[in-house]
């Protein structure tokens, strides 16, 4: 589906629709959903919760299996959401730390590593017709000693996290008409 027509004063001086904006509303209102409506939506909501509470180790161990989750989805033409880890607690207000983001994509690293193709609702992507922007959710350079043994790649910086799992999640066609 086509993405509605902006321009750059539809967002003042931010690069992201603003609070109210119905775009902004839309994506928000779906994230809503996919954390707690439905039960796949719930289940995930709680895990969540239980995930950051975890050690380290055990989040990495629980990870590796959701690689294989993300690979069989993308090879089946599926993108995937995937929920990211890196509070360690369990509080409510801990959990703004983590964070939701779309894995369209992936390639192998030299070590055999699965590399994710990401994007992120969060960042404005700047397309020019001399250079590709590409996002990549990848295994740290030492996993075995770090506490965020995933790192996202940016042109400008570096996120870490934990661990990250599939977000039960299901794409709904916007409302033309309430997105303008």
């Amino acid at each position: 589906m086509p993405v509605p027509p902006v321009t750059p004063g539809d967002f003042l001086s931010s690069v992201v629709p603003p609070d109210g904006h119905p775009l902004a509303d839309y994506i928000y209102s779906r994230q809503l959903h996919s954390m707690l409506t439905k039960v796949g939506g719930v289940r995930d909501g709680v895990r969540y919760l239980r995930w950051s509470g975890q050690r380290t180790a055990t989040i990495l161990a629980k990870t590796a299996a959701e690689e294989q989750n993300v690979v069989a989805s993308i090879d089946q033409g599926q993108p995937v959401v995937l929920g990211l880890i890196r509070t360690t607690s369990r509080s409510l207000k801990a959990q703004s730390q983590n964070h939701q983001l779309v894995c369209y994509g992936y390639r192998f690293d030299m070590s055999g590593h699965p590399e994710f193709y990401i994007y992120d609702p969060n960042e404005l992507v700047r397309a020019s017709s001399n250079s590709s922007y590409e996002v990549m959710l990848k295994k740290a350079n030492d996993v075995a000693h770090s506490a965020f043994p995933y790192q996202e790649d940016r042109s400008d910086r570096l996120d870490r996290w934990r661990g990250f799992f599939v977000v039960h999640y299901r794409p709904r066609s916007p409302d033309c008409h309430g997105v303008t």
